[in-house]
This record gives C-alpha cells, structure tokens and sequence, in this order.
C-alpha cells in the first residue's frame, strides 16, 4: 500500500532548525577519528573523479561508516516510498537487515515505527524544508527523533537523534556534518561567531561574495561583506535569544558597485545555554524583486488606465460583495471609497423593486458576458439610468470575480423620450386623433 501525504494535527510542529538538525547526530570520538581521517584523504586529492571528492561518495562513506542512524529515502511518481539505502545503526534500530531493506519500498518492509516515519519523508518531502518528528506517538522525547532534509534529486535524508537520556554532546562531530551537509544545498549558508566574524561559508556563498577559503582561513569580518548594512545586521542578530529563526532583507553591494537585494534566515547557536554563534541561509532575491516591481508597474498603468475611462467599473466577488472599483463610480453613484469597500453592490445602487436582477450573475456565469439597460440609484436616491455590462472573470475555468461596467443615459433616456412624445404628437396631428387619445388622463 502507498502512503499518501497527510497532516495529523495531534501531532506537533515538526519545523526543524540547522542547529537541531546537527545536534541529531552524535559520533562517538572513534567514528569522529576516522570521519577526519576521510576528511583529510579527501582533501588531498586532486582528481574530482575519484575517491571520496564528489558529495555523492561522501554522503555515501558516511552512511556505510557512521554509527549514527542514518537512512536515504526517494518519494517515487506514484507517491510511494522507496528505500535507497540505509546503514547498520538504522537497520538495527528499526529492527531490519539492508540487505532485505534496500531498494524495496517502505510499505513493504517492517520498520518499528514506520507511520512516523511516513509521516516525517512526506513532511520534508512536501515542505521542502528540514523536518523533526518524535518518534514516540506521544510526541515525547522518550524514543527520540527522526530527522529529515531534501538533497538533490528529490532524495530525502532520515537520521535519528537520541533521546533526552541518550545523548552525548559532541561539537565537533557537530560541525564536521554541518560543512559536510552544507556543501549538498543549492543555497548559500553561513556560520558567524557572536563578534561577526565569519567561521564558515559554503561553495555557494564564497562564489556569490567572491571569497576563498583561504580567505575565510585569515579572517573575514561581517563588516566587509556588508559594510553598509553591518550595524543593523548585527543588532537583529544580536536580538536572537532563543532558537528562533529571523527573516531579514538586506541590500548588498557587489564588487562592481551593483546593489543585490538578499533574503537572511539566520538562528543562534547555543551550548550549556549561552550564546555561542549564528547560522542561517542567504537568498539571492533580485529576480523576485524585480518581478515584482515589474507587477507594481503594470499594476499602477492599469489603475491609471481604469481611473481615466469614463464610465463606472466595480468589481465585486461571487456574493456581489464590492473589492474595488475606479473613480467615476465613486463619483457617480456619490460614495466615498472607504463607504464601499466589503459592502454588497445591489444594497447600495439597486432599487429595491430591481432587487429580483441580482439573478443575472448566474446568467453572466454561463454566458460570460450581459448587457441589459436598467436603473439603478446614487447615494441621495436620485434614480439613474445605465447601460450595464457584466462580465464573468475566471481563473482556470472557474469564476473569481465579476465586473461592472455602468454608463449613464440618463440623458440619452430623456432625449428618446422627447422624442418619443413628439413622433406620436405628429402621428396624431396627421390622423386628426384626439389630444387626450393619445395621452389620456
């Protein structure tokens, strides 16, 4: 059977930080050892085709070598879970061997606690966020955590963190995980101590910057890489106290003196409850806000566009309820924007024995346009006659909004009937009809 994504709300928020993420994986000092000892291997070879230098073969000999729990997962086309691969702590704790476990699909292995673990991959899979699920259906921290994140290629990452009375602190091991993870995102992520200083900045942050690690190895403060924006950057960190995350936008200036707009989601690092640094995730947003600008642009010749057509617009939704309409409404039905605004059309302007027209929305829903000539009244009462066009708007085939359209003949009215009067004035001369025949009292 497949698991289809679903959202149990007794369960709690499973919103997970980086440094939550890094605290899950505790390495005993033996494994640290021979981590480093890849680490270093790694670093001294020069042939990105070989050994251990692609982030597949590292994520790979950490898995295979790591006494942490450690499991790859794939949601597949048809919505179930395939299990990609899974070290010795991971079967162990789920009471599995790999050889029966690997490559087969979740629902057809048993895993101790397997809905947890469903709901955890959709979860991470879905958001497209790091994740933290207890495992205890109680939401305890008896049996732990799982842990969850994307890598590339849709694959998801499981580890486990000890419970409460299991863990074993271990920073180091910490760190190393973090940089080994850090290097697998497509986004830029940071590591500052409490002074500013920067500790550690992925491939993608250093090519965005134009830094080096050896760079990074000399020095680099916060105020080089944002000298214009370095005092209230540090005043919003300084302001995290607690594992929250911040959102903050910034304006940087790049090396060829052009301003990029970046997004900052940044946290602080605590240990025996103090303060010992900051990490977080930089986004480069000039494409959204230039989108955006785009938008506003069009948006303001669109009202100014609309403000400057000389009959009546409104738009109103489904109920008739008003959401906005352009200046000659206002002013020729006499109401304020603001009297307007969230109030249904037909109480404001339709007489109450037309009250039957508000039928016509479902004939506009069907034929998506209608134009009829009717009367409708100002603020003050005055009757008006209009010449109204109501068009359905859709959004993928369904009805968002309709618009109005109301130009007086009022005028126009009073010509026809003018006219009127005087054809049957004349057709009655020639006839030699009685004035009171055609009139009468």
């Amino acid at each position: 059977m497949s698991y289809p994504p679903h959202y149990d709300p007794s369960m709690s928020d499973t919103r997970i930080s980086y440094d939550e993420l890094l605290k899950a994986n505790k390495m005993l000092e033996e494994e640290l050892k021979h981590l480093r000892s890849i680490y270093e291997r790694n670093s001294d070879i020069k042939d990105p085709g070989t050994g251990f230098s692609t982030p597949a073969n590292i994520l790979r000999e950490i898995i295979e070598n790591s006494s942490s729990y450690f499991a790859l997962f794939k949601i597949t086309a048809d919505n179930r879970i395939l299990i990609l691969d899974l070290n010795e702590k991971a079967a162990s704790v789920e009471s599995v061997s790999i050889a029966d476990a690997s490559n087969k699909y979740l629902d057809e292995v048993f895993f101790q606690h397997r809905e947890r673990l469903v709901s955890l991959i959709h979860d991470t899979g879905g958001n497209g966020v790091a994740r933290k699920l207890a495992v205890s259906e109680d939401n305890s921290d008896s049996l732990g955590h799982y842990i969850g994140f994307n890598l590339a290629y849709g694959n998801i990452l499981v580890m486990w963190e000890p419970g409460g009375n299991q863990k074993n602190e271990d920073l180091a091991g910490q760190n190393m995980l973090f940089e080994y993870f850090a290097e697998m995102f497509p986004e830029m992520i940071y590591e500052l101590d409490v002074s500013g200083k920067v500790i550690y900045a992925n491939n993608q942050a250093l090519k965005f910057f134009g830094f080096s690690r050896e760079d990074i190895a000399a020095g680099i403060h916060l105020s080089k890489v944002f000298p214009g924006n370095f005092p209230r950057m540090m005043e919003n960190l300084n302001n995290l106290n607690t594992p929250d995350q911040i959102y903050n936008e910034y304006n940087i200036t790049m090396k060829d003196g052009s301003l990029v707009p970046i997004m900052a989601h940044s946290f602080a690092l605590f240990h025996d409850k103090k303060k010992t640094g900051y990490r977080g995730i930089i986004f480069d947003i000039s494409k959204q806000k230039n989108h955006e600008a785009k938008i506003n642009r069009e948006k303001n010749i669109l009202k100014h566009l609309v403000d400057s057509i000389p009959e009546a617009i409104v738009l109103i939704d489904r109920d008739g309820i008003i959401s906005n309409m352009n200046k000659e409404f206002n002013s020729m039905f006499g109401y304020e924007r603001e009297e307007i605004i969230g109030k249904n059309v037909d109480e404001l302007i339709t007489p109450d024995y037309l009250r039957n027209e508000s039928y016509d929305l479902e004939l506009v829903r069907e034929k998506g346009r209608l134009i009829k000539n009717t009367i409708r009244h100002d603020k003050e009462g005055n009757l008006i006659n209009v010449s109204l066009t109501v068009v359905n708007l859709t959004t993928n085939d369904e009805t968002a909004a309709y618009m109005g359209i109301y130009r007086n003949i009022t005028q126009e009215r009073k010509t026809q009937i003018i006219q009127e009067i005087v054809y049957n004035i004349s057709a009655a001369a020639l006839n030699q009809t009685e004035i009171k025949d055609i009139y009468p009292t």
